[in-house]
Order: structure tokens, then sequence, then C-alpha cells
């Protein structure tokens, strides 16, 4: 288990919800972040941008060589789906503008509450 798995595996012992409930819940509705959503949440993962390996030839993450299956591993459904808040977050770029927004300005919402 990685370090994301502990944090999402610990807030769903201490809070109930998992962590796609919990960001919607917490973060997404409440912010007004309509498309801050954690995977696919229903959404087709063709309307997404494809990611890209720009690497080096070989990289070893863990004794594994990555560089040759990363476009694969990357952009299929299972990694869209995996519950991994170390990098599951799939938005727009206006959520994402309006949650750096959000961080940026301490905690306060674009319409000057405190969050």
């Amino acid at each position: 288990m990685n370090t994301a798995e502990f944090y999402g595996n610990s807030l769903k012992k201490i809070d109930g919800r998992d962590i796609i409930q919990f960001i919607h819940e917490e973060i997404s509705t409440p912010l007004g972040l309509a498309n801050l959503r954690f995977g696919l949440d229903g959404r087709d993962m063709h309307q997404f941008a494809y990611s890209y390996w720009l690497g080096a030839d070989k990289m070893v993450v863990a004794g594994n060589d990555i560089a040759p299956n990363f476009e694969k591993m990357l952009n299929n459904k299972a990694s869209f789906m995996s519950p991994s808040p170390a990098f599951n977050i799939v938005t727009d770029a206006a959520s994402l503008a309006g949650f750096y927004e959000f961080l940026i300005n301490q905690g306060m919402t674009y319409d000057g509450k405190k969050f």
C-alpha cells in the first residue's frame, strides 16, 4: 500500500466516505467547481487529453522500467478509475483555475467566503 492509498483508506475508516464522495461533497460542490471530479465519474475517457511519455528512453522506478509502457498504462480506463488521491483528479481548465485560485487565496472562495 502506498501513501496515497493509506490516506484514502484512512479517510474511509474515519469519515465513512470514500475519496470520490469526499472530494465531491467537501471540495467540488461547495466551491462551485462542477467539473473538478475524481476519476471518470461517468464521463467518457476519450474526451480527455492523452498523456504522452517525453522522458528518457529508460526510467526505472521500484525496479521497473516504466518508459516503454507509460502511455499504455496511464491512458487506460483502470488508471482513470483508480481511487488514488495522489493523481486522479480529472477536471477542465476552468475548474482547475478555480481550485488554484482557492489555494492561492488561502482558502477564500471566489465570493470572499472562508472555506
